[in-house]
């Protein structure tokens, strides 16, 4: 966002934009500086309230970050060999479900994504008000989180085929794909500055999601002030995220099996810990909760569909989640 809105990343032209990703990633400092930065703006949110802080901020920033996306989505389909991209896109790969690991890295991203298996909906729930439901607010959920990252795809790839670029480049295609159709876009280079403010407050937004969960239960089960909660949680973050703000640069060479210290904590989370978590917590609910608090607060109630999902709970998601954790276990 800094080089996009004061100009040095549109000097550089389209060639430019990989290396200076590269370089960003690479310095020794400023990946570091920027998470201090970023982390400092989180708590000072989160220290403020829920209420006060993210739920403001995601009114009114997220359905703009939402517009832009959509718009490059449809500016993409208008360029040269766009229809390449629609197809890697959405052409089925049928030999990959019976890959195991297909099954791990979906899991993974869902949970990602969707933030299951984190705490952040057990805390945000907290802070909901009893007029919402949660099965519609959680299919709400789902369908808006999958609808945008199918939209965000058709911005991303029918450019990157446009651009002769590697589709299998990973999340480095957002900050190299897009500024060079910000480029050919009229306009481009205020549109670009825009979305790029907009990205760092949809990744602010999740920052906060996150530190929320340690300073409530801080605030809550152990009766500290707020402002406290967050200062020390906020600093203990910092200090472990530093390894993986570093792993381009100065930790460059240090390995953890087959990756860097950054994509090795990536994969450990996503594809272990919170699928990990998901199992706790739906056997928390299936077993250790009391049935029927646990059908009245899902709004689901002594109906047949609530019973089901109840016997989901019990059984196939924390069977089927694990057998997935174990295949990927034995092939690392």
């Amino acid at each position: 966002f800094a080089g996009a809105a004061t100009g040095v990343l549109w000097e550089l032209g389209a060639a430019g934009y990989g290396s200076y990703f590269r370089r960003f990633i690479a310095n020794v400092s400023e990946p570091a500086a920027w998470s201090a930065v970023m982390l400092g703006l989180s708590m000072f949110v989160v220290a403020n309230g829920v209420r006060r802080g993210i739920e403001s901020l995601n009114r009114v920033l997220m359905p703009m970050l939402a517009a832009i996306v959509l718009a490059l989505s449809l500016y993409a389909l208008t360029l040269d060999n766009a229809m390449q991209g629609v197809r890697f896109l959405f052409e089925p790969d049928w030999s990959a479900l019976l890959e195991p690991n297909t099954y791990a890295a979906a899991l993974g991203q869902a949970f990602f994504s969707i933030g299951v298996g984190m705490a952040v909906f057990v805390t945000f729930g907290s802070y909901m008000p009893r007029t919402f439901g949660v099965a519609s607010s959680s299919a709400i959920i789902v369908a808006g989180d999958t609808l945008f990252a199918i939209v965000a795809g058709l911005a991303i790839f029918p450019a990157v085929f446009s651009l002769g670029m590697d589709p299998r480049a990973g999340p480095e295609l957002a900050f190299i794909t897009l500024p060079q159709i910000f480029l050919l876009m009229p306009g481009g280079q205020i549109v670009g500055a825009v979305f790029f403010f907009l990205l760092s407050a949809a990744a602010l937004t999740s920052m906060i999601s996150l530190l929320e969960v340690p300073v409530s239960t801080a605030v809550h089960r152990f009766g500290v002030r707020r402002w406290t909660a967050t200062a020390v949680s906020g600093l203990i973050i910092f200090i472990v995220g530093l390894p993986s703000a570093m792993s381009f640069g100065l930790l460059v060479n240090v390995r953890i099996g087959r990756h860097g210290i950054l994509d090795a904590v990536d994969a450990g989370v996503s594809n272990f810990l919170l699928p990990a978590g998901g199992v706790l917590i739906a056997l928390f609910v299936g077993y250790r909760l009391n049935a029927n608090i646990a059908l009245t607060e899902s709004d689901l109630g002594q109906t047949r569909l609530g019973r089901f999902w109840l016997m989901l709970l019990r059984t196939l998601v924390p069977i089927g989640i694990a057998a997935i954790l174990l295949q990927s276990a034995s092939t690392l």
